[in-house]
């Protein structure tokens, strides 16, 4: 998968979905492919980023908790890293309502690609039970 993705542009993934994800079906129900995203690093394919520590509360103090509650603590991540990337740096992309709407609050909403082909809309799941976000520079992949 990080081979055709990586084509299409720069992937960043955040270090907390880079510690989480497992798995990936390329159709609903389909057969599970397992995501290395440690070894798609080593060779290049994508970029593990973390955020600032102080970014992070400073994300979740724009939201009510009820709303942070919705929100995985990879796409809490993310966002952080959104809002300290430079303008055309990242792009977030996603399937999860919740990740989109904070995403459009934080005035990101041009710098989010929708895709029902991310890891996450393919059935994908996380050591936590959660499920896997991406976040290439380039646009929507399919």
């Amino acid at each position: 998968m990080a081979e055709h993705v990586a084509s299409k542009g720069r992937i960043v993934v955040s270090s907390i979905v880079a510690g989480e994800a497992l798995y990936y079906r390329e159709t609903p129900g389909g057969v599970k492919k397992e995501i290395r995203v440690g070894d798609d690093a080593s060779k290049n394919l994508v970029e593990i980023l973390e955020a600032d520590l102080q970014s992070i509360p400073a994300i979740t103090a724009k939201f009510a908790n009820w709303f942070v509650d919705n929100l995985h603590p990879g796409e809490i991540e993310l966002l952080a890293l959104l809002a300290a990337a430079p303008a055309d740096e990242l792009s977030f992309c996603s399937s999860d309502g919740a990740a989109i709407s904070a995403a459009a609050m934080l005035g990101f909403l041009g710098k989010v690609h929708v895709s029902g082909n991310t890891a996450q809309a393919q059935g994908a799941r996380t050591t936590d039970g959660g499920k896997a976000h991406a976040s290439p520079e380039a646009p929507s992949f399919s």
